[in-house]
């Protein structure tokens, strides 16, 4: 939770127009987590001029909906792998 906080501010900072955040909240318990996104969205909804890519593999039910969101997900995994075939001789 505390690197996100510092995250934010350093890039209130920089003045950067992106900001990407890769697995930032894997480590996080469920209650600083959902707090985190909130204050995330909080302070990205003011900065109008910072464009912001955050990739999880965990659910982003936390991140409301709106027009300056767009979350994408991917399918999970196909679990029933089967080994490669030998190549044709």
């Amino acid at each position: 939770f505390s690197t996100l906080c510092m995250t934010l501010a350093l890039s209130k900072v920089s003045r950067s127009p992106f900001l990407a955040m890769d697995e930032f909240d894997v480590f996080m318990d469920e209650t600083n987590r959902t707090a985190g996104l909130q204050i995330l969205v909080q302070v990205l909804r003011q900065r109008k001029v910072c464009q912001t890519l955050v990739i999880s593999p965990l659910s982003m039910a936390a991140v409301p909906d709106g027009p300056d969101i767009t979350k994408i997900t991917m399918h999970p995994p196909d679990r029933n792998q089967r080994p490669l075939a030998p190549p044709a001789e």
